[in-house]
């Protein structure tokens, strides 16, 4: 029982921290007391975008200058988890939108849009901030820049998947191609944010992580001491440049870090020896694995569902690597994926025929229309309704990879080119182009090592020989599970680690007691909080419960409690079981006191 002058109250003025330990680089925090001054670290609320359905996730974030004052090529799990958490907020160029307050938070009020009013091929699209870091000597400008990486609009979609697959042009070059075009049309106009002595923090995911390797390639090119004045992190980035193409990639480019999933296929393509500039870190491992759904139901991500399947982790890097032996079977080297094909082959009508096609052009064109305005969700579903069709393709698509027989899936390209002809939609491509298309992809679709027998086969029992389209089914989405911003980030908050905090005890005393006091006596909730830079990041309230008991609930925002976690009123516990929970990036204590 606690006492005060004889009444039941509560009165609250200072926290003080047991113990909070492992924030990156293994800092310990020890009795820490009050309301904080100016610590190193500063820990606050964040919402991004959910690339798994589009909503918005409120999560939390640990931030510090003073990680650009060291070395850019040293590890930071910690600035690469909030890189990719900045990355996640651009979705678009809204000036009141989630990156714009995200940057103005950490103390980037100059901030501005580049990229997002242009529509051309070689566009590049970024959120940039400029401020102050430091002082005296170690005084600089730090200019962040933040490379769109998601965006639900079509047409930035299918730009962005066009480029995607644009990997040679008309010149050769050591890099890929359209990412290389985009960022000769954008290292000039990075530069020039540039303000005396300048700091570069550069970040993005995928194809956005692809232009980050090489802007930051490019711009450590031009600037003297790279390694201190470009901080770079990049996030299941394709590869981006010909491993034989520079000498010591990642000695010369070590300030750049590249945080990839080898289950994720995104990360190995291009697949013919191209690699990325500076350092790569693997993300996914058995243990990230098994801690990645608890992580993901923290953080209220609807990828948690996704984990739950009977698909998950079952199969990603059988099946990527199935993939990547399709494309260098039929694609030994790079030069052979945009060069002009043709083949005769034995037509199926009788006769020869001779097909002409170019993969790059094929592919390139076929996201155009996956990402554009048609409607194939409507022409997926009519075409799985036609069991007879599907079954004919089925079988012809089996005996085309089985049997080797060209003039199979060149009846598969007829036949699907006529559903497709006769379902209103219109698709650019000829009968060639759908040859090659299946041509490269049949072996992809089809796992013969099934062992289903055509005999007795009815209706869909044939489709345990396609992978993934059909035996697969949901299990596409445990393919694309490691692409997601969710996944990214919840695996590198298991890389990096998250404060946790063994107890708390709290005290009676000091001026701020009174306004507590005065707020109890009046039954009204009291509330209380502990800032660093302005931003809170412990939070207290207590409200009148039944019987002069009050109820406390603890908000820790950044941190985590460890599995022995105390917290104590004047030494006095609960008398219900503490209650903890993770709550829109918070960790929520709840208890009652008898007072």
């Amino acid at each position: 029982m606690l006492m005060s002058s004889g009444k039941k109250k509560l009165i609250i003025i200072c926290v003080s921290v047991l113990l909070l330990a492992a924030i990156g680089g293994g800092i310990v925090f020890v009795a820490l007391s009050g309301h904080i001054g100016n610590p190193r670290y500063q820990f606050g609320k964040v919402e991004y975008y959910s690339t798994a359905d589009g909503s918005v996730i409120t999560d939390s974030y640990c931030y510090s200058d003073d990680w650009f004052l060291g070395k850019a090529t040293e590890e930071n799990d910690s600035l690469a988890l909030i890189s990719m958490q900045l990355t996640a907020t651009v979705g678009d160029d809204d000036p009141d939108g989630t990156g714009v307050r995200f940057l103005n938070e950490l103390g980037f009020e100059e901030t501005g849009f580049e990229g997002f009013d242009v529509d051309e091929p070689e566009q590049v699209s970024y959120l940039w901030g400029r401020k102050t870091i430091g002082s005296g000597l170690n005084k600089s400008t730090l200019v962040v820049i933040v490379i769109q990486s998601y965006s639900s609009d079509k047409e930035v979609s299918k730009m962005a998947w066009t480029q995607n697959f644009t990997v040679n042009g008309d010149e050769e070059t050591d890099e890929f191609y359209s990412y290389s075009r985009c960022i000769d049309e954008t290292v000039d106009g990075v530069e020039k944010l540039a303000d005396g002595n300048t700091k570069y923090w550069i970040m993005g995911e995928s194809r956005g992580g692809a232009l980050t390797n090489i802007l930051a390639a490019r711009l450590g090119d031009r600037i003297s001491r790279a390694e201190s004045h470009i901080f770079a992190y990049t996030f299941e980035a394709p590869c981006t440049v010909d491993y034989t193409a520079t000498k010591k990639l990642e000695e010369n480019y070590a300030y750049i870090h590249n945080y990839i999933c080898n289950e994720d296929i995104v990360t190995s393509v291009p697949p013919w020896n191209m690699t990325r500039y500076g350092t790569t870190y693997i993300l996914d491992s058995r243990d990230s694995n098994a801690k990645l759904p608890s992580e993901l139901q923290r953080m209220g991500s609807p990828l948690y569902d996704v984990t739950q399947s009977e698909y998950y982790g079952s199969f990603e890097s059988e099946y990527i690597e199935k993939v990547t032996k399709a494309i260098t079977d039929e694609i030994p080297n790079r030069a052979d994926y945009s060069k002009d094909r043709t083949v005769t082959l034995e037509d199926p009508d009788g006769g020869e025929i001779t097909l002409n096609y170019n993969y790059q052009d094929m592919l390139v064109k076929l996201m155009g229309v996956v990402f554009g305005d048609q409607d194939l969700k409507s022409f997926g579903s009519t075409l799985l309704e036609n069991k007879g069709a599907l079954i004919g393709m089925g079988l012809n698509l089996l005996m085309g990879v089985t049997l080797g027989s060209d003039s199979r899936l060149l009846q598969v390209a007829r036949d699907f080119k006529s559903y497709a002809d006769g379902s209103g939609i219109e698709l650019p491509f000829t009968e060639d182009e759908y040859f090659g298309f299946f041509k490269l992809a049949a072996p992809i679709m089809i796992d013969a090592s099934s062992g289903i027998s055509i005999e007795g086969m009815g209706d869909f029992n044939m489709f345990g020989s396609l992978s993934p389209l059909m035996n697969l089914g949901e299990s596409a989405k445990a393919l694309t599970l490691s692409h997601h911003f969710d996944a990214v980030i919840a695996r590198l908050k298991i890389r990096a680690g998250i404060p946790e905090v063994a107890g708390f005890d709290v005290s009676a005393g000091g001026d701020s007691a009174k306004e507590i006091e005065k707020a109890l006596n009046s039954s009204k909730a009291a509330t209380g909080s502990t800032d660093c830079r302005g931003v809170a990041w412990m939070t207290f309230e207590v409200e009148e419960g039944i019987s002069g008991a009050y109820d406390v609930t603890l908000r820790l925002t950044g941190h985590r409690c460890e599995d022995d976690f105390e917290f104590t009123i004047e030494g006095e516990e609960s008398i219900s079981p503490l209650e903890i929970t993770y709550e829109d990036g918070d960790c929520v204590i709840r208890g009652t006191w008898d007072i």
